[in-house]
């Protein structure tokens, strides 16, 4: 990803950046407004998953992705730097975790509603990455 490499992230080290930054988009989109979150929330979702995921550096993380303009500060407030950057993740997240009762009902409500912007683009996003038939049926 040449965000990361531009950032002078070892490509050793991608699949950290990726998970996390994968994980966040489903944090932002449950807890987010207008696709930001503060910066307490942004702490918050960093301790979460350093409890269930791998132990996460906060202002590390923050510094990288920042660096690598995956994500972006405003004051109090963190969102993907391109909403493009939010539903790459959000379709990785909806796709590696399309069997959970929360992920089911958001894809079942985005089905229902393809009108809207975040929608569709979840949608495009997680037919990019699936590779399950239950998403093309």
């Amino acid at each position: 990803m040449g965000a990361l490499e531009n950032a002078d992230v070892p490509e050793s080290r991608f699949a950290i950046y990726l998970a996390f930054g994968t994980h966040l988009s489903w944090f932002i989109k449950q807890h987010g407004i207008s696709h930001e979150i503060t910066e307490s929330q942004f702490f918050k979702f960093c301790k979460e998953y350093s409890t269930e995921w791998t132990l996460t550096n906060p202002s590390e993380m923050s510094a990288t992705l920042i660096q690598a303009r995956i994500l972006d500060k405003h004051g109090d407030t963190y969102s993907f730097t391109y909403l493009y950057a939010y539903y790459y993740f959000l379709g990785r997240y909806t796709s590696a975790f399309i069997h959970k009762p929360e992920v089911k009902e958001y894809l079942q409500y985005c089905m229902e509603n393809l009108y809207a912007r975040e929608c569709a683009n979840t949608l495009l996003f997680l037919a990019h990455h699936s590779d399950n038939s239950y998403v093309i049926d």
